[in-house]
């Protein structure tokens, strides 16, 4: 009896093993997975529940959205189409659709599934989430800022919603204005990493390097191999000068940002700064080769060819910056030495020339290498895009077909009112064009819709040429107090503080890049050795006037102002007025260091050398310093 009961219930026990899983709990499974986005794990528990006999129907939508958490938009589509879903999940599957859409770049694919969704559910956070996205992609950031705000206040509580206004916050209004946003998603999910490591990239951008830390550390704690956390110290140790320490960090990035190009630019300037310029150069050229017209990236490559003796290296490198209106002076310089080291000496004095003017032209876009025919055929395919536009208006630009360009420009910049590319490229032809007012008005929209360094810069220039500087003081301000560690802002500050007399605010700009930059400007070394001068301090403002003297003495601005140190301080008042004359000499159309030398011949008693300098200035009534030279003349 015992024996008959026993096998009775192993019997019950069989049974109960071999019956089939249940398709709903592996469903059930499934939707569980998906929430928590894994992806693949919900692709079997949907083939699962198939297996059990689940409606294959049913389950298309779901197994769409697994694809694409797994990254294939593909499969993703062929499961959501509208063909094999149920009316009961139609909209599961056009949202899925419109990510897939937005995976693989169809913009206007995704635009379109959105819409519709929109037009039945109007007040579903996730779509309008989806929608920001999609805008953004599209360049359309003051569209995306409306459907990211509207999203979070439809949904104040999703993570989601919250993290993309924050970002689209950063984009829009600066580095401080984020800062809140991306608080506030940690204060709803402590623990959350992406919000975290947001949060921590923005204060390494706003120079709060605790804060960073706290962060990361934050991060780290969370999940121990996280390398985004890693990169972030690392970057914050490179900008230390903690160069061993940014190489230890590095590693830990390794190999899932290895093609990052931040990650590639720091592991070069480590290798640079370490004394390893071979690895440096090959970091350099895997930066170049994902980013050609990175300038950054093409100075440093130069420089590392430069330390192992490559000058066919810096030359090949540095050509197609130094060959434009608006090149450095740094690179310039390394240029014309390369060329001297080779003994070309008449590329090198062209360079060298080029390197020691101080005005340095308009920002202008790199060629687009391609016969202005093509380039118009590309744009007519897709009239309305801001994309197809850019190196159809450069090439106008460059051919000198400027009515045209600025006809094209306003069509783009009226069909996408939400884009800032759009408006930036449409100042850039209004620019070209000699129309200061009308580009500050295309730059300030541009501005308006989206803080960028390159809306910023444009933007100050165009004023400053429109004759406006209190605008561009203004706008200057408002750019370093939202980005106070970005060099462009810093070097604006800087230039206006001591345009100023404001030689604190101007000293501590400088030397905020000089840090970061080393001793290597003759430019930056001469404004600081004026700065320092106009706060008192002359052995310091002789210490590095003479090192920009040293390394650029044919530069006009640096030799005059070393000049002018020397004679107003008395220090050598001789030595001072031949660097004054040499000053006058190397820039004859450059009315103000005439005067300034005609100011240093009276105060020595000079009168015929001063009235000498200061007639034809005087009596020409359109020349710059005209009226200082009138009163100066008055008084000789």
């Amino acid at each position: 009896m015992k024996r008959a009961l026993a096998l009775l219930i192993g019997g019950l026990a069989a049974l109960a093993v071999a019956q089939p899983p249940s398709p709903d709990a592996a469903l059930a499974r499934a939707q569980a997975d998906l929430a928590a986005n894994r992806g693949a794990q919900a692709e079997q528990d949907i083939w699962a529940a198939r297996r059990a006999g689940a409606n294959v129907a049913n389950t298309h939508h779901l197994m769409a959205n697994a694809y694409l958490m797994q990254g294939d938009a593909i499969r993703a589509l062929q499961e959501a189409d509208p063909a094999n879903i149920p009316l009961g999940f139609a909209n599961y599957a056009a949202h899925v659709r419109a990510k897939a859409d937005l995976l693989r770049g169809d913009i206007l694919g995704a635009h379109t599934e959105l819409n519709a969704l929109l037009a039945k559910t109007p007040r579903d956070a996730s779509v309008w989430a989806d929608m920001a996205r999609t805008r953004a992609r599209d360049g359309d950031i003051a569209g995306a800022g409306e459907a990211a705000r509207l999203a979070a206040k439809l949904n104040p509580k999703s993570i989601d919603a919250l993290m993309l206004e924050a970002s689209l916050k950063r984009d829009q209004y600066g580095l401080r204005a984020a800062l809140p946003a991306f608080s506030q998603v940690i204060a709803l999910d402590p623990k959350n990493v992406p919000a975290l490591l947001e949060r921590a990239a923005t204060e390494g951008d706003l120079g709060q390097a605790h804060a960073l830390l706290a962060d990361t550390r934050a991060v780290i704690a969370l999940e121990p191999k996280n390398p985004q956390a890693f990169y972030l110290q690392a970057v914050l140790a490179a900008r230390s000068g903690h160069y061993d320490l940014a190489r230890t960090l590095l590693y830990h990035c390794s190999p899932a940002l290895d093609n990052l190009p931040g990650a590639i630019l720091v592991q070069g300037i480590v290798e640079l700064e370490t004394g390893n310029p071979e690895q440096a150069i090959s970091q350099f050229n895997r930066l170049v080769s994902l980013q050609p017209e990175n300038r950054t990236a093409l100075r440093l490559l130069a420089l590392g060819y430069a330390q192992v003796g490559d000058n066919f290296g810096v030359i090949d490198t540095l050509k197609p910056l130094a060959d434009r209106v608006d090149a450095d002076s740094y690179a310039l310089t390394l240029i014309a030495r390369a060329y001297e080291n080779i003994d070309d000496r008449l590329h090198a004095a062209r360079y060298l020339d080029q390197a020691n003017q101080p005005e340095r032209g308009p920002s202008t876009p790199f060629d687009p290498k391609l016969p202005l025919s093509v380039l118009a055929q590309a744009d007519k395919t897709n009239p309305a895009s801001v994309e197809a536009a850019i190196p159809f208006l450069q090439g106008l630009i460059l051919a000198g077909n400027l009515d045209d360009a600025v006809g094209k420009a306003h069509v783009i910049a009226q069909v996408n009112p939400g884009v800032p590319l759009a408006h930036v490229i449409e100042g850039d032809v209004l620019l070209a064009k000699g129309d200061y007012r009308q580009a500050v008005a295309a730059y300030g929209y541009a501005n308006s819709i989206a803080q960028s360094e390159p809306s910023v810069l444009r933007l100050v220039y165009a004023l400053i040429r429109a004759g406006d500087m209190h605008g561009a003081a203004r706008v200057v301000a408002q750019f370093h107090t939202d980005n106070p560690t970005n060099l462009a802002g810093l070097e604006l500050t800087a230039d206006l503080a001591s345009d100023n007399a404001q030689w604190n605010s101007a000293i501590a700009a400088l030397e905020q890049i000089r840090a970061r930059l080393g001793n290597s400007d003759a430019n930056l070394l001469s404004s600081l050795g004026w700065a320092w001068y106009g706060r008192g301090d002359v052995p310091r403002a002789l210490r590095y006037a003479r090192a920009a003297y040293a390394l650029q003495p044919e530069n006009s601005d640096v030799a005059n102002s070393y000049g002018w140190i020397l004679f107003q301080s008395g220090s050598d008042q001789a030595g001072g007025i031949a660097l004054l004359e040499k000053a006058a000499s190397l820039s004859r159309d450059r009315v103000g260091l005439r005067v300034q030398l005609a100011q240093a011949y009276s105060a020595l008693g000079r009168k015929v050398a001063a009235r000498a300098m200061l007639a034809p200035i005087a009596a020409n009534p359109k020349a710059e310093e005209h009226d200082v030279a009138v009163k100066l003349l008055s008084h000789l």
